[in-house]
Order: C-alpha cells, then sequence, then structure tokens
C-alpha cells in the first residue's frame, strides 16, 4: 500500500516517529563528532604535557651519554595508562632510551617519522626534537591509544539508546493524541457523507462541536447540503414546467408538417417544370445555350420578352445581350445602357420584380416605351469569385403574375447561366493567355525550355534554341539531358539529371551562376539555371520548366569589377597609411623641435674642447637623422599625383634600403653594390622607392628560413634588337636595377603571370597580388622595362632598365649655403605648443631679432588687427585648433598685403608649393628647423628685392 492511501493516524504515527529518529541521529551524530574532536585535542595537549617534563630532564644525559637517567625520566609515564610507548633517538637515529607500558604491545620504529603529531587507527604519536644550546641531540618519540575515546563512545551509545526508547514511546502518546482531535472529526464527516449518497436524503446533517478549522469545516458542508436541498426542489419544478412545454410545442409541429406537406407538394410540381427547362438546354453550345434558354423563359412563364446579358467590361454602365427573345423567336444582339433602366437596380446584386407600372417607375427608359412594357423581372448573374458578370430576365406587356413561381425559376437558372458565361470567359482568358506566352517566350531574352512528366522537352523557345545549337524540331520529343549538357564551372563535373530531380523532389533548384553549358559543337557558355515543378489546380506535378540565362557578359564584368573593387581596397590602405603616416610626422616633428633647437642654442654657449659640445652635436646628428627618416616616411606614404624630375637613382635606392633593413626579419641580409657615378634619371623619387620595397618584400617573404637580397645599380648600353623589343626606353643608354634572392625560385607557368593584377602564390592573408603589378606599371610608367629570370630552388632576379636623362648631372649637385647674418627686425611668432614657441622666441632673440609670440591664434590676428605696423615679418605654424596658417596668413595679408610670412608645420597634405605661392605665402619651412636654417629663410624674406 502506498503512503497516500494510509490513514490519517497511520501517516500521523509515521512522521512522527521518523521527525524524532531524524532529530535523534542528527543529534547524536552532532555530539559524536564534537566529543572526538574534543578528545583529539584534549590527547594532543595532554602528550605535549608530557614532552615539556621529559625534554629538560633528558638533556643532561643525552649530553653526559647516560641512559640509565634518561630511561628514569621515561619511567614516570607509567602513571599515565594510556602511554603505550616512548622512545628518546640519538641524531644517528639509534635508540637511547626506550619506555613501553606493561599491559601494552608496540614496536618503535628503527628511526623517528618527521617532527610533529601522526594519527594511526589505533593512537596518536608525537615527536618532539631534543636542543641543547640551540644544537639538536636527539629525538622524542611518545604515543597514546585511543582507551579515553573507546571509553567515551560506548558511555555515549548507552544515553543514545535510553533517548531513543524514550523518543519513541514520547511520540508515540502524541499519535494517540492526534487522532482523537483530527483523525475522528474527520471520519465523522465521511461517514455523513457516505449516508448522504447511500439514502439521498439532504437533510442529515454533520455535527462537530468547535470553532476551529474542523468546526468550520461541518458548518461549510452543512450550507453547502442546504444549497444542494433549494437546487433539487427547483430542479423538480423546472421538470415538470419542461414537460408541459413539450406537450404544447408538440402540438404546433404536428400542425406545422401538415402545412410543410402540402408546400412540398407545390414545389415537386415546380421542380419538375425546371427539370424539363434545364435538360432541353443542356449539352448546347454557348449561343445554342442562351437562345434555347430565352425561349424557355418565354414558354414556361407565358410572357413576351426574356433575355441573358452580359456586363461589358469596358463600359462599367451597360450590357451586351447573348441572347434575346420575342414571342419565341431569337432577335439580333444589341447593347443598352444601365443608367435610368430597371436594370441598375439589378447590377445592385438583388433580384428585382416589377409587377406593373414599371413605365411610370423608369419614365426616361426608352426601350420600356417602344415595347410597351408593363412588367418586369431579373436576377445579377455572379461568378465564383462574386463577382457581377451580367444579368437575366423577364419582360411582359401585361403586369406580372404568380410571383413565386417566377422567382424559384430565375434563381435556378441564374446558376447555370453564370457558369455557361464565367466558362466562356475563361476559356477567352487562357485562350488570350497561351497566345502571350507563346508571344512572351520568344520574346523574352532567357532561354526557357518545359518537359512533360517524363522529363521529355515539349516547348523550348528561340534563346533556348540559341544556346544549345539545337531546333525547336530536334529538341521537343527528347530527354532534356540530351540536349542540356550542363558542367560545374569549378570543378568542371557534369551535373546530374536536374529534371528528374525536380520531379522526385517537388522542388525549386537553383544552381546559381557557376553552370557551364556546353552546346552540341563544344562551345562552352557561362549560364545561370533555375527549375521549377509545374503544377496543376490539384498540386501535382505535371512537368518542369527550365530556365537559362547567358550570362558570359555578365561574368566577365563581374570579373572586372572585382578587380577595380581590389584595386580601390589597395588605393584605400595607401591612403590610410598616408593620413596615419602624417599625423605621426606633425607629432613627432614637434617633438624634435625643443630637442634639436634647444641643443643648437647650446652649441653656441659651449667651448670648442668642452665634452657637452660634442654630446649635443650628437643629439643634433640624431635629430636629422629622425628628422630624414620622417621626410622618407611621408614621402612613401604621399597619395597626390607624383611629378617626375631629374633625380639620382643611387641617392634614393640608398635611402630606401636604410629605411626598409629595420622591417626584414634578421635572418635575412641585405647586400648593396651601389658603388660609381651613375647618370640622372627622370623618375619620381617615391614610386622609385615603392618599387625597391615591393620586390625587396616580396624576396625576404620567400625566405621564410634566411638569405641573401642583393641590390646592385649598374650602367649598361643596350643593343639594337633590346630597344626593338622594348622601345619605350628610346635610346641604348640606360641604368640596370637588380635586385635578386636566394630562395626557392619559380617555375616557368609562374613566372610568365607573375605580373598579373592579383596573381599570387602566398597563402591567405598574406599579398593581395597586386605588389608586382604595381612594379610594372611604376616602370612602365617611367618609360623603363622589368624583366624576370628564375630558377626552381636557386632564387629569383628582377631586372629593372631606365633610360637615361640627357642632362648635366653637375647642375643637380649645386647647394646653396644659408646665409649666418642675422637681423634686429619685430617678428610675430604663432604655434599652439607653447615649447614650440619658447624655443623659436629665444633662437631669434639670441640672433638680435625682436619678437612677440603667442599660441593662441585669434589673439594674435587681433593683436596684429590693432598694430598692422608694428611688425616685419610673421613665422605661423598650419596646424592650429582654431585657425589653419594659411587661414591666418590670408587674413594678414588682407590686412597688409606686402606682409612677409613663413609657414611651418611637421606635416600638412593640403600644403603644396602652388598653394603657398598664390596665398602670397613667401616661404615654407618644415619641422624640425636649426637656428641657421632658420635665420637663412628669414634673410632670404627680408634681403630680397621688392617685386
Amino acid at each position: 500500500m502506498k503512503f497516500k492511501d494510509f490513514s490519517i493516524r497511520k501517516k500521523l504515527i509515521f512522521l512522527l516517529m521518523t521527525v524524532a529518529f531524524s532529530v535523534l541521529i542528527l543529534g547524536g551524530t552532532v555530539t559524536i563528532v564534537y566529543d572526538l574532536v574534543t578528545l583529539k585535542k584534549e590527547l594532543q595537549s595532554e602528550l605535549l604535557a608530557l614532552t615539556k617534563i621529559i625534554i629538560p630532564n633528558c638533556v643532561a644525559a643525552l649530553e653526559f651519554k647516560m641512559p640509565e637517567d634518561a630511561q628514569d625520566t621515561l619511567s614516570v609515564l607509567k602513571l599515565e595508562p594510556n602511554i603505550e610507548a616512548a622512545c628518546i633517538y640519538l641524531n644517528d637515529n639509534q635508540k637511547f632510551a626506550t619506555y613501553y607500558h606493561s599491559n601494552k604491545s608496540f614496536n618503535l620504529l628503527s628511526q623517528p617519522p618527521s617532527q610533529g603529531f601522526h594519527l594511526q587507527r589505533s593512537g596518536l604519536s608525537f615527536i618532539q626534537p631534543i636542543y641543547s644550546n640551540g644544537v639538536k641531540i636527539g629525538v622524542l618519540f611518545i604515543r597514546s591509544d585511543f582507551s579515553k575515546i573507546r571509553a567515551h563512545i560506548h558511555h555515549l551509545l548507552i544515553v543514545s539508546i535510553g533517548s531513543t526508547l524514550f523518543i519513541i514511546f514520547f511520540a508515540y502518546l502524541i499519535s494517540i493524541r492526534l487522532h482523537r482531535i483530527i483523525s475522528d472529526p474527520v471520519s465523522h464527516l465521511v461517514d455523513t457523507a457516505g449516508r448522504i449518497t447511500n439514502m439521498n436524503d439532504y437533510s442529515i446533517r454533520a455535527h462537530l462541536p468547535g470553532n476551529d478549522e474542523l468546526g468550520r469545516l461541518s458548518q461549510s458542508f452543512n450550507l453547502m447540503l442546504d444549497e444542494i436541498q433549494k437546487r433539487d426542489i427547483a430542479l423538480s419544478n423546472a421538470k415538470n414546467d419542461l414537460e408541459k412545454s413539450v406537450d404544447e410545442r408538440t402540438a404546433e409541429l404536428n400542425q406545422s408538417n401538415i402545412k410543410l406537406r402540402n408546400e412540398i407538394s407545390e414545389r415537386e410540381k415546380a421542380d419538375k417544370l425546371l427539370r424539363n427547362i434545364a435538360e432541353t438546354v443542356s449539352g448546347e453550345n454557348y449561343e445554342k445555350f442562351f437562345n434555347s434558354l430565352v425561349q424557355h423563359l418565354v414558354t414556361e412563364l407565358e410572357v413576351k420578352y426574356a433575355f441573358v446579358s452580359v456586363l461589358n467590361n469596358e463600359e462599367m454602365n451597360s450590357v451586351n445581350t447573348v441572347a434575346f427573345c420575342v414571342d419565341g423567336l431569337i432577335q439580333e444582339n444589341f447593347n443598352y445602357k444601365l443608367s435610368g433602366t430597371p436594370g441598375e437596380n439589378v447590377l445592385g446584386e438583388k433580384l428585382c420584380i416589377y409587377e406593373k407600372d414599371i413605365r411610370r417607375q423608369f419614365p426616361h427608359d426608352k426601350m420600356l416605351k417602344d415595347m410597351g412594357i408593363e412588367g418586369y423581372c431579373a436576377i445579377p448573374l455572379f461568378a465564383s469569385n462574386k463577382a457581377i458578370l451580367g444579368l437575366m430576365g423577364i419582360m411582359d406587356v401585361w403586369p406580372l403574375k404568380n410571383d413565386d413561381r417566377i422567382i424559384s425559376i430565375l434563381q435556378i437558372l441564374s446558376a447555370r447561366a453564370s457558369s455557361e458565361i464565367e466558362r466562356k470567359k475563361n476559356e477567352t482568358v487562357i485562350r488570350e493567355e497561351k497566345e502571350r506566352l507563346a508571344v512572351t517566350l520568344q520574346s523574352i531574352r532567357d532561354g526557357v525550355i518545359t518537359t512533360d512528366i517524363k522529363g521529355k522537352i515539349v516547348l523550348i523557345n528561340k534563346i533556348a534554341q540559341e544556346l544549345t545549337d539545337q531546333t525547336a524540331d530536334e529538341a521537343i520529343g527528347r530527354p532534356v539531358n540530351d540536349v542540356l549538357n550542363l558542367i560545374n564551372g569549378k570543378t568542371r563535373v557534369p551535373y546530374d539529371d536536374q529534371v528528374q530531380k525536380i520531379l522526385k523532389t517537388k522542388e525549386i533548384i537553383n544552381l546559381g551562376q557557376n553552370v557551364t553549358l556546353q552546346n552540341k559543337y563544344g562551345i562552352e557558355r557561362s549560364i545561370s539555371h533555375n527549375g521549377a515543378p509545374i503544377t496543376d489546380q490539384n498540386d501535382n506535378v505535371i512537368g518542369v520548366v527550365l530556365v537559362l540565362r547567358d550570362i558570359t557578359l555578365l561574368k566577365k564584368a563581374e570579373d572586372d569589377k572585382k578587380i577595380l573593387e581590389l584595386q580601390l581596397l589597395q588605393s584605400q590602405k595607401m591612403e590610410t597609411i598616408g593620413t596615419l603616416a602624417g599625423g605621426i610626422a606633425h607629432d613627432f616633428n614637434n617633438i624634435l623641435v625643443p630637442i634639436m633647437g634647444y641643443a643648437d642654442m647650446s652649441i653656441r654657449d659651449l667651448p670648442d674642447n668642452d665634452r657637452n659640445k660634442m654630446r649635443m652635436e650628437l643629439i643634433i646628428k640624431a635629430g636629422t637623422r629622425a628628422r630624414e627618416l620622417i621626410k622618407q616616411i611621408l614621402a612613401f606614404s604621399r597619395q597626390e599625383v607624383l611629378e617626375k624630375k631629374p633625380s639620382s637613382i643611387q641617392a634614393i635606392i640608398r635611402e630606401t634600403l636604410d629605411l626598409i633593413r629595420a622591417t626584414i626579419p634578421a635572418n635575412i641580409s641585405i647586400k648593396d653594390k651601389l658603388d660609381g657615378k651613375f647618370g640622372m634619371v627622370m623618375a619620381n623619387a617615391t614610386q622609385i622607392q615603392q618599387i625597391v620595397i615591393n620586390l625587396c618584400t616580396n624576396a625576404h617573404h620567400v625566405m621564410d628560413k634566411g638569405g641573401v637580397i642583393t641590390v646592385k645599380l649598374e650602367n649598361c648600353k643596350v643593343n639594337d634588337h633590346f630597344i626593338l623589343n622594348h622601345p619605350q626606353l628610346g635610346n641604348n643608354s640606360t641604368i640596370k636595377l637588380t635586385i635578386s634572392d636566394t630562395g626557392k625560385g619559380m617555375k616557368p607557368e609562374v613566372v610568365n603571370r607573375i605580373f598579373d593584377p592579383y596573381f599570387t602564390t602566398k597563402g591567405v592573408g598574406k599579398g593581395s597580388g597586386l605588389g608586382l603589378a604595381v612594379v610594372h606599371g611604376i616602370v612602365t610608367s617611367h618609360n623603363g622595362t622589368i624583366m624576370v629570370d628564375s630558377i626552381p630552388g636557386e632564387g629569383t632576379v628582377f631586372s629593372v632598365y631606365f633610360p637615361l636623362a640627357d642632362i648635366d648631372n653637375d647642375a643637380n649637385d649645386t647647394m646653396t649655403t644659408p646665409s649666418s647674418k642675422a637681423g634686429n627686425e619685430h617678428i610675430m611668432i604663432i604655434d599652439d605648443e607653447e615649447d614650440v614657441v619658447g624655443l623659436i622666441e629665444e633662437m631669434l632673440t639670441l640672433m638680435g631679432y625682436q619678437t612677440s609670440s603667442w599660441t593662441n591664434v585669434n589673439e594674435a590676428l587681433e593683436t596684429f588687427k590693432n598694430q598692422p605696423e608694428q611688425f616685419d615679418l610673421v613665422i605661423t605654424d598650419q596646424s592650429m585648433p582654431d585657425m589653419t596658417g594659411l587661414q591666418f596668413a590670408k587674413e594678414i595679408l588682407e590686412i597688409r598685403p606686402e606682409m612677409n610670412i613663413i609657414l611651418m608645420s611637421g606635416f600638412s597634405e593640403s600644403l603644396t608649393k602652388d598653394n603657398i605661392q598664390k596665398f602670397g605665402i613667401r616661404a615654407y619651412v618644415m619641422k624640425p628647423v636649426l637656428s641657421g636654417e632658420l635665420n637663412a629663410v628669414i634673410r632670404m624674406c627680408m634681403d630680397r628685392s621688392p617685386d
């Protein structure tokens, strides 16, 4: 029996016993654990106390090697019955003195364990070293058994058993009491409910004294019985009333049945007449059907006129008759307007009947007047989608009679007339759709093929015929796979029968744009291929339609677009690098300004033999190198159209190698052979740097395990045959740049494509394939030529030929020496960096100039506006928070057009020679600048002849 089926008394006893046992077990466990922990600590304290007594008394015995005295000291342990054994060990683990309890047996170890307490199953050991004057002379070992603990546990078990018996007895007494208080009243309620059920007597009541939960339950139980008793009486009364109502209704239904049988008899007569009409007109074609219909209406309803008309879709306010009968004779069809006629109301989606006087109700209807119509009845004709198709009706020169019969016949025949009109319309629509489909299939620019349920072609349009080189006569009736040879454009694997796949899965397929179609002559074209099942009205597959689109030109355009997108991405990357380099250059040059400037001024105050002067010179030298490095970075990252000018390609390559040596791995060395005298080349320094960087970068990428890059420059006279193959060189005098590596080389098929855009042999993330294409473009733009020679396993050599420029080399090596003469002019200094302003002000003051400086450009401009004649020259920074240097110069020149202005900048993309001259600025100085260089620019502006 399950617990839920126990009586309440048994449940109470079980729960009380469970709680009692749980409390007893938990309490006993906690007590035993606590006592064991406490006894263990007491035992450890006892061993510590004995150790403190024994060790001091054994020190002398150990020092003087008197084991008898040590033995006597250990003998005091016999006063402690729980001590099993003790031993004093010498440093060499020899037993010096031992102690054993008389009634205990314990085997001492040959050597003492480690220091501290050791707990075993049968006892607790304690080991303590013995020291004399800080020197260890022995070890004391004491072991105690658990006799005290076992005695305590035995006592606890006796107490626990007694407590258990007491709790069980107490719980039993409580359960008996709870049974009298709870289960007895509940049993009383159960007995009362059983008597009510058995006797079906709702007057019986439960009696439980008290106002507790059981007492209130008893009161609620009695109230429920009161309500049930009331409802039982009401239900009995309602039953009697219902029986009376049923008798009355039965009598009414008998009378209605009699009346209904009479109506059915009349209806059957009318239906018989309608079946005759329907049988007569069935099976006729469209025109004969409606002619026969109106003739029967005239005959059966004994009227003069009958008609069926169809709504004119072109003129929604008019209809065309499809059948019109007068006195049993078919008349010619005609069109008439509905406005102002009874037909207008009929098309309002309801049957209309006018028994008499219709001409008076529609005085503007000429047809009613001409025909002398007196009575009129018509009904609208609806399509299956509830749209109005037209109307059907009768007319007579006498008032209409027997209204119910007329309405019944028109309602029944209207459904048949509507379906016939709709069928005719659908046939027309289908015929027109077929014609449009045929024209469309031949007009669209996609190839279309349809098949039957067996996968054989039933239709192929002109475009599909051109794609497959198959005529309609050749293709129709054949399986699709005999006409369509489809191949995967990437894997070159033929596709399975896609038609059978569609017929089997009933799903649309899309092979995408990776499909190649081979015609019967083997000519291939790229196509997109889609297929879908053709289904009937019941969603049954009856064939397949395939759509083929020639995308050969589109694929080529997409490939070209991808190339352009990658080129744009590369351009954007270079633009970003240029922007980043510009920002770094601006900040870095501002940092170099005080470093180099103050070092330059410090040299002036130091004697020639001062060691600090040499240190300052080294600072200036290092700063100059940093300045030149920034110039190289800016030259490489600049994105504007770069002009070509006579250049020493030798110097450009040296600077570039200095730049890239720090970027390649340490296991790759660069050897240069650039010594000698070489001619000038019409070149752009930045683009020459780009050639060297790209070729060296490619070289170190193919030497993962290290190697050597050799850069060589030589004068080269090429022969006429070489010029014939490379006419862009123009003459036989060239400079040949050779960059070679000791890498793994390339195969001939790779060499043939090495300069193709986006062709790369590197892994993903190691290059875009643009580097060598860019190099080839730069060389070509310089009227040069590039050649590559590579042997697999031995390395690669790139040879670049540049035509020599026909100019005087010495003319480009001249340099102007800065002027050392200073002056006393008043100079305005503006820069948002306080360190820069302070340095320039101090630098110019030491030269003898008068200076006024500002870090706020707006304040400087306001001062100049108030005292424009006070200043002789303005030195302004370009990049400032509120106003650029160019904007500030424009404001100054509007006030004093002849004002001398020197523009300074760490970097600015907007500064060029053209726009500086356009603004009227005299000179442009790149930061950092030394005092001598700045003075030379100032004197150039102040001492030059006026324009």
